[in-house]
């Protein structure tokens, strides 16, 4: 990506005259690799992952169902899984 360069893209809604939300809807979390703790073979996956809920399934009014921090060391893998809560996802 060029400097100065970024893949957000127009809506076309101009937020005009429209009311504000009273407590503005942002999440945000930390993604902190002290956090993460090692899980062998996730979902029979290769070797040790490093894994954490960042965030879950309370926090969100919609249907996201939560948020995961996963790093993944060279030469390993997580299995797939399917994510109940929203349907029948594979990731």
């Amino acid at each position: 990506m060029a400097k100065d360069q970024y893949d957000a893209f127009n809506l076309n809604d101009p937020h005009v005259d429209v009311p504000l939300d009273p407590i503005p809807q942002f999440i945000t979390m930390r993604l902190d690799r002290t956090l993460l703790r090692p899980v062998d073979a996730m979902n029979s996956g290769k070797g040790t992952v490093q894994y954490r809920r960042a965030q879950d399934p309370s926090i969100f009014l919609t249907s996201w169902a939560k948020v995961d921090h996963l790093v993944l060391p060279p030469g390993t893998s997580s299995g797939p899984h399917i994510h109940h809560e929203v349907g029948n996802s594979i990731t």
